[in-house]
Order: structure tokens, then C-alpha cells, then sequence
């Protein structure tokens, strides 16, 4: 009976905590060569390593990845730099430490301060779950982790809107975040709308998070111009245009999915849904159309940075044939997750309750999304060259390794 009553009085604990092991289990058992293998991939040697043993503090904590800045990464390669991690467990360690970041990240929103926004645990903890499901082996691992940053960003932003909240310290880690991954930065306009109704302390630290923004996007333009990255050429008119075709695609492919009759109409089923979502945000009194107005936010921006940074990111709506997701996309995810969460609640007169979660699993389940689950069997099929190859060469000696995905190569010197 006692236990009983201190999982009722520590619930909203007990699902943060069910989230960390849903999702380390979710990513041993659907990805168990990866998790287990300690290997590396990509720019976790040849850049976060490789730059963790640099003698310079600048290079270990702001060099930059592909253009920017990816400041929580780069601590954390810091932190197994300083306390000396052998190469053998460096991979493990950066796999490990990503997947449980991941889940807290998301499943942060299962906790007490988050119930003004969502009075249900239950409900709360779904579109956590939801959302961790979805995301694939590369938005999984060690380099792109903090993609996740956006949803911390995204449900953080919520709470000012009601205005008996006070903005407790940990928010001070918004801005941190937002120096990790360029399509973060889709969240700024959210805090810039809840800093009219958040606290003073809300107000600063949305000021240290815009310059925060100034400084990755500065860092970006930076890279563009003098490093010839992010150098896709687009006026204006296309970049409109490009949004256009892809803002409503996204919305129309996201939210029905294979709900929607064969063919292309994913562009004018979103063109429909935004008519209808304006009307609800224009005629409803509920403090849930924030949810509908930050969702669609959400899409228009990350929509937008991808028009100016991705070059096959041209309007072409046949990419929305198939439900298209990447770590490009998946802020766009989140705002859709949140904006369907929206229009439930609106319907269901607030209640977050059983109806709720039962409608938001069957909308999960109907549109498709499950396709995105990983199974063991699709896990990729990768190298594991890794771990043989610096535990068997000596002291002063080096060698090339072949790392994932295929064709990436580093060099390792044993020191």
C-alpha cells in the first residue's frame, strides 16, 4: 500500500525515469551490434575525437562540425579528453552518453513544472515516447544527439505561457543548447512569443539565447562565405517558393500520412489542414492553440533553414511520396506532434485524459509512423574495425581505420 502511494506521489518521476529505460533498451535491442560493438561513426573519430586530443582549449571546445558550432557535443569529447578515455572506450562512452541524453532531453517533459502545460503524466509521457520512436539510427547517434535540443527547447518554451509559473535555473541550459545543431534554431521564434508573458528572468535569458543564435548564425554565414559551405545559391523568390512547396507538403505528408489517398496530394492536403488549423487558432479560447501556433512555427522555420543550408532541399514534393524523415526533419516532427497534441485537447473541451492518449497513439499508429520503429533487422550494416584495430597496435605506432559508414577512413596514432 505504501508503494502504491509513493508511485502515485512520485508518478510524474517514475515516467522520466521509465523514459531513460524505455529508450537505452529501445535503442540494445533495435541496434544491439551498434550499442554493444564500440565502434565509430563518421565525425565521432575524424572530428570529436580527433579534436578531443588537440593540446588547444579552443579546438576541443570550438572547432567547428560542417560549419557550426556544436557546443554540448564538443563538451562532451572534452570531458573524455580530460579524464584520459582510452580509444577503446571513447565509443562507448560517446554511444552511451548520446542515448541517455537523448532520453532526458525528451523525457524531461514528464516531469512536475511540465503538468501546467499538460496536466496528464500519462499523456505527457506519450508524446515523449512518440517522439523518441521515430527518430533513426543517425539522429541516434553521438554526432547528432542534440538534435533533440529542439523538443527540451520546445516544451521549456511552453511554460511561460501560463503565468503562475517562475522560471526556475535549469532554463539557463536553453542557450547552451541552442549553440549544438543548426535546425535548433527553428525554436528561437517560440521563446521570442513566450517572453511576453514569461517572468524577467525568462526575458534575459531568451536575450542570452538570441545572442546565442547570433553567435551560431554568425558562425554559419562565417562558413558559407570565407569556407564555401552552405554555398547553394537561391534568391529570395526561390527560397519562397521553396518554402511554400515544402512547408505545406511537410504538414500535409506528416499529419495524415498513409491516411491520405494514393498519390500526390500531400502539398494541397497541407494547403487545407493550415486553413482549417487558422480558423480553430482564430475561433478557440483554449490555451492549447499555442500548441497548433508553436507546431506550426516549428515547420515554417525549420522548413525555411533547410531551403537556405540543404541543397537537395529544392521543392520537389516527390521527396513526400513516402513518409520523408531525416534529422533534417525531424524538428518539423516535433511541431507536428505538438500540433496534432493541440487539436486533441481543443476537441476533447482540455481533458487530458484516457481519450486523449488513446487518440494521439491512434493517430501515431494510423498515419504510418510506426514504419519508423527500428528493428533489428534493418540495423545498418557497419564495419567494427574499430576496437580490434587499437587494441592490438603498440605504443608510437599508427594505422588507418576504416570506420562507418563505408568509406570513411581516420588515421590513429597510439600514444
Amino acid at each position: 500500500m505504501i508503494i502504491i502511494k509513493n508511485l502515485n506521489k512520485y508518478r510524474a518521476e517514475f515516467f522520466f525515469i521509465f523514459t531513460i529505460i524505455i529508450y537505452l533498451s529501445y535503442q540494445a535491442w533495435s541496434l544491439p551490434n551498434w550499442f554493444f560493438g564500440g565502434d565509430m561513426w563518421a565525425e565521432m573519430a575524424t572530428n570529436y575525437y580527433h579534436n578531443s586530443l588537440s593540446p588547444s582549449l579552443y579546438t576541443q571546445l570550438l572547432s567547428t562540425d560542417a560549419g557550426y558550432l556544436p557546443l554540448p557535443s564538443r563538451l562532451i569529447a572534452f570531458v573524455g579528453g580530460v579524464v584520459g578515455l582510452d580509444a577503446s572506450i571513447t565509443p562507448y562512452y560517446y554511444t552511451y552518453s548520446s542515448s541517455i541524453f537523448s532520453a532526458i532531453l525528451v523525457g524531461v517533459f514528464c516531469l512536475p513544472p511540465f503538468r501546467i502545460v499538460i496536466k496528464s503524466d500519462v499523456l505527457r509521457f506519450c508524446i515523449g515516447i512518440i517522439n523518441l520512436l521515430v527518430i533513426g539510427f543517425e539522429e541516434s547517434n553521438f554526432v547528432n544527439v542534440f538534435y533533440l535540443s529542439a523538443f527540451f527547447i520546445t516544451v521549456c518554451s511552453l511554460l511561460p505561457l501560463n503565468s503562475r509559473f517562475n522560471t526556475p535555473n535549469w532554463f539557463w541550459l536553453i542557450p547552451f543548447l541552442m549553440i549544438s545543431k543548426p535546425a535548433v534554431l527553428a525554436t528561437m521564434p517560440l521563446l521570442c512569443i513566450s517572453a511576453i508573458y514569461g517572468d524577467k528572468k525568462f526575458k534575459v535569458i531568451t536575450f542570452v539565447t538570441l545572442f546565442a543564435s547570433f553567435i551560431q548564425l554568425s558562425q554559419m554565414l562565417y562558413s558559407r562565405y570565407q569556407l564555401d559551405m552552405f554555398s547553394i545559391e537561391r534568391n529570395i523568390l526561390d527560397v519562397c517558393y521553396i518554402v511554400y512547396r515544402m512547408l505545406f507538403s511537410t504538414i500535409g505528408k506528416y499529419i495524415y500520412g498513409s491516411l491520405m489517398p494514393s498519390g500526390d496530394y500531400s502539398l494541397y492536403f497541407g494547403i487545407l489542414t493550415v486553413i482549417v488549423l487558422l480558423v480553430i487558432v482564430v475561433i478557440s479560447s483554449s490555451k492549447y492553440k499555442f500548441f497548433i501556433i508553436f507546431g506550426f512555427i516549428l515547420v515554417l522555420f525549420n522548413t525555411l533553414l533547410n531551403s537556405v543550408t540543404l541543397d537537395y532541399w529544392d521543392g520537389n514534393v516527390d521527396l513526400y511520396n513516402r513518409l520523408f524523415f531525416n534529422r533534417h526533419t525531424w524538428v518539423s516532427f516535433i511541431g507536428i506532434c505538438f500540433v496534432v497534441v493541440g487539436i486533441i485537447l481543443i476537441l476533447n473541451r482540455g481533458e487530458s485524459n484516457l481519450k486523449a492518449v488513446l487518440l494521439l497513439i491512434a493517430w501515431f499508429i494510423a498515419s504510418g509512423w510506426t514504419d519508423k520503429i527500428r528493428i533489428p533487422e534493418n540495423e545498418p550494416r557497419l564495419i567494427y574495425e574499430w576496437q580490434k584495430t587499437v587494441t592490438n597496435i603498440h605504443e608510437g605506432e599508427s594505422a588507418i581505420i576504416n570506420i562507418n559508414p563505408n568509406g570513411w577512413k581516420y588515421q590513429y596514432s597510439k600514444r
